[in-house]
């Protein structure tokens, strides 16, 4: 009975509360200066601190951005010297790498970022350097816009990220007029040069026997075969069939640049004129071989009026006195079809030889000192008033081919 009244007086008062009386809470706080966390009201969560949160986000997001978008200007160091005096600087942390990479002048330096990142990731030992103390470090730095302007009008290669620093500045000279190779003044030719030869057909004797004694005056027959000749043919027709072969030049020259176009030349020509006669008869003839030999000065002056990278174009004027130093004539005279007696006689002129040329020339160089050439020309030779007969007098006006060889130095 007994425990059936605890029991029961044990489960009521587990259930038992007792209602708080409303201003107990602000009662005790006002007593111990405690500042209540919150009412007992219901309270709702503030939004401003949400538009706080979105409002920091929205900085913190327009800032990177900022960032990425101006990078240079995000890292200009603002203790920094002005931009002219960045090659001072450089030449101080790396004096030996800038004494070979840097001349005077100094090139436009405009990569503020890979300057900057060069000047502030230096070695360890160049670490001790005196910070600078400018307490206006901006105040003689160029104007943003000038930076700008260069920044855009210049195009410098960016740095890699993924390498080491190097404090070697290479200058760009592309921009620099590239200094041309400097033209040899002087040059050798070596060369070869012929014109077409002649044929000519005429009435009468030539030289070998009209400058022989009259038929008529000779006494006995064999003592002049010219006039054995003239006086076998007193009653046949007679004409002189000459060939004039193709000369050939030789010569040894000079030329010299007094400007980068034009030139002048001269030096040593040997020339030798070959040709064959026959006059007479069919039954009696006299057959005449002659050699001349020439010796000639030319000058000429000449125009490069086309340059490429191996080949070149010219013009050139000449005029050109030549002496005859020796000729030989070797005559063989013919009886009825059989060979008669041989003469051979000297031959001397003692008049100059002029002539004027004009002629275009092509050359190739192989190397950078040497070259072959052609020469198409035309030439006129002046009569002298000698009676050697040749190809001069024979053509006066002829048309030369020339090769040769070139020795620029």
């Amino acid at each position: 009975m007994k425990n059936d009244w605890t029991k029961q007086f044990k489960d009521k008062m587990d259930s038992f509360q007792e209602p708080v009386p409303e201003n107990l809470w602000a009662d005790l706080c006002g007593q111990d200066g405690i500042i209540p966390s919150h009412s007992g009201k219901k309270t709702h969560f503030p939004y401003f601190r949400y538009a706080g949160i979105a409002a920091a986000i929205v900085a913190i997001s327009a800032a990177w951005i900022m960032l990425i978008s101006a990078p240079e200007e995000a890292l200009k160091p603002q203790n920094l010297m002005a931009a002219t005096d960045i090659p001072e600087a450089i030449e101080e942390y790396a004096p030996e790498a800038t004494n070979h990479a840097i001349r005077e002048p100094y090139p436009s330096v405009t990569n503020i970022s890979a300057i900057t990142q060069a000047i502030t990731d230096t070695p360890e030992e160049h670490n001790n350097q005196k910070p600078d103390t400018n307490p206006h470090p901006g105040k003689n730095a160029p104007e943003n816009d000038e930076i700008n302007e260069n920044r855009n009008n210049s195009n410098v290669e960016s740095m890699p990220e993924d390498r080491e620093c190097d404090l070697t500045l290479v200058p760009d000279y592309s921009s620099l007029p590239l200094e041309k190779a400097e033209k040899s003044r002087f040059s050798l030719n070596i060369s070869v040069s012929g014109t077409p030869g002649s044929n000519e057909t005429a009435s009468g004797y030539g030289n070998a026997i009209s400058a022989a004694s009259d038929y008529a005056e000779v006494t006995s027959f064999g003592t002049n075969p010219a006039a054995d000749i003239r006086m076998f043919n007193r009653t046949r027709e007679v004409n002189t069939d000459t060939k004039y072969f193709q000369p050939v030049k030789a010569g040894v020259t000079f030329r010299w640049y007094f400007s980068d176009r034009w030139s002048i030349g001269s030096g040593i020509v040997w020339s030798w004129l070959h040709s064959k006669q026959t006059s007479g008869s069919e039954e009696y003839y006299c057959r005449t071989t002659q050699n001349l030999h020439y010796i000639g000065i030319p000058v000429n002056i000449n125009y490069d009026f086309w340059t490429g990278k191996h080949m070149r174009a010219y013009a050139s004027l000449e005029a050109m006195a030549e002496k005859c130093i020796a000729g030989k004539s070797n005559s063989e005279y013919i009886y009825n079809g059989n060979a008669g007696p041989h003469q051979t006689a000297c031959i001397k002129e003692k008049q100059l030889q002029w002539s004027a040329s004009a002629k275009a020339g092509f050359q190739y160089d192989i190397t950078r000192t040497a070259g072959i050439y052609i020469e198409p020309g035309a030439s006129w030779h002046f009569k002298n008033g000698s009676n050697v007969e040749n190809v001069y007098k024979a053509r006066p006006v002829n048309f030369s081919l020339g090769i040769g060889a070139r020795f620029s130095f």
